[in-house]
């Protein structure tokens, strides 16, 4: 293990560390909880503050970010110590700009170029283009609408990660973390199914009320329908887009011994047949604990590949468009994203060789 804080080695003194994330987030946390006393002249005193910058790696898990908390008491022995990747910036610039005709992966570099926030490796999406109106809007949410939009086209799913500090657009699921199998190195497994948001058929109308067609889904346990009015934006897409995103719910959750590789974003294969865990399965969120020496992963599990879909911003007015030369790749290679922790390792590869 090591932990760097301000450019100090703070190792000795980790008494645990937890990072996470979630799939409807952009910035991955860290908490360090190190040991400090308000009377034990035998223990170093650390200079607690926030904005400086944190580095964790272990077992081959590499994390970097900026301090963004702390909380320390003479009451404890110990203090902990939040921080936050690079996505903290996502979350906490907005913008206001149209972006007329551009690739999804042009606007994120437009976009981070203006707030000293680096890009690496991006989604081209086949060239895809969007023009799009942005008002005040979270750099998170402006980026992540474009390709929101270009999943909608080319049917893959996208998802923002940090090469250390560079912010990166990949495709969801590509990488498959690790096999998970029992009496191997499955600790805990659970499995959940709800039919609480279930909608499996919508049924379309047009303006004057008319019914004119329906799209379905699974109706064995009942039909659950949603009306809808045809319009220009409104349509049959629309309306298979509404089942996509109301079908059964299934979960699962896993804790596993520690692997780097399973994180927010990534798949996994899982074979549990008690719990009908068995098979991929997309990584909806991750925790990953370092205590008593031992160190394991949670794993928040989805059957389906499901991106965090934002929609930001307002269409721009057509005429506006046509006048708008669409503006190409300037980097058809696809460079590979690798990123190396402190010793050499290789921590993160994508694509996965």
């Amino acid at each position: 293990m090591l932990c760097i804080m301000d450019g100090r080695d703070v190792t000795p003194l980790v008494n645990a560390a937890t990072s996470s994330l979630s799939k409807n987030g952009c910035s991955r946390t860290m908490t360090v909880n190190v040991t400090q006393s308000a009377t034990d002249t035998r223990i170093p005193k650390l200079e607690l503050k926030t904005g400086v910058q944190l580095q964790f790696s272990s077992d081959g898990f590499d994390f970097f970010g900026v301090v963004s908390s702390i909380s320390v008491s003479t009451e404890s022995s110990t203090a902990d110590i939040k921080a936050h990747d690079m996505g903290l910036y996502l979350n906490r610039n907005s913008v206001t700009k149209k972006i007329k005709g551009q690739t999804p992966s042009v606007t994120a570099k437009a976009l981070c170029s203006r707030f000293g926030i680096k890009t690496g490796y991006l989604e081209s999406c086949g060239g895809f283009t969007f023009s799009r109106n942005f008002v005040s809007t979270s750099l998170y949410s402006a980026i992540m609408t474009g390709y929101t939009l270009a999943s909608e086209k080319t049917g893959k799913m996208y998802r923002m990660v940090f090469d250390g500090s560079l912010m990166c657009v990949v495709e969801r699921g590509s990488i498959v973390g690790g096999v998970v199998k029992p009496r191997q190195n499955l600790m805990l497994s659970s499995y959940s199914e709800s039919m609480e948001r279930v909608v499996n058929r919508v049924d379309m109308y047009d303006s004057d009320g008319n019914f004119v067609n329906s799209v379905k889904g699974d109706t064995s346990f009942g039909i659950m329908a949603r009306a809808i009015t045809l319009s220009d934006r409104v349509d049959r897409a629309y309306a298979e887009k509404i089942l996509r995103d109301n079908k059964l719910s299934r979960t699962g959750t896993i804790q596993i011994y520690g692997n780097p590789q399973c994180v927010t974003g990534n798949a996994i294969l899982v074979y549990e047949s008690y719990t009908g865990l068995y098979g991929k399965f997309y990584i909806d969120a991750d925790t990953h604990t370092w205590r008593n020496g031992l160190y394991t992963t949670k794993l928040t599990l989805n059957f389906e590949n499901i991106m965090d879909e934002q929609s930001a911003g307002s269409e721009l007015e057509k005429s506006s468009e046509k006048q708008q030369a669409v503006q190409q790749e300037n980097d058809p290679q696809r460079p590979p994203m690798a990123h190396y922790g402190p010793h050499g390792n290789l921590i993160y590869e994508y694509p996965a060789p």
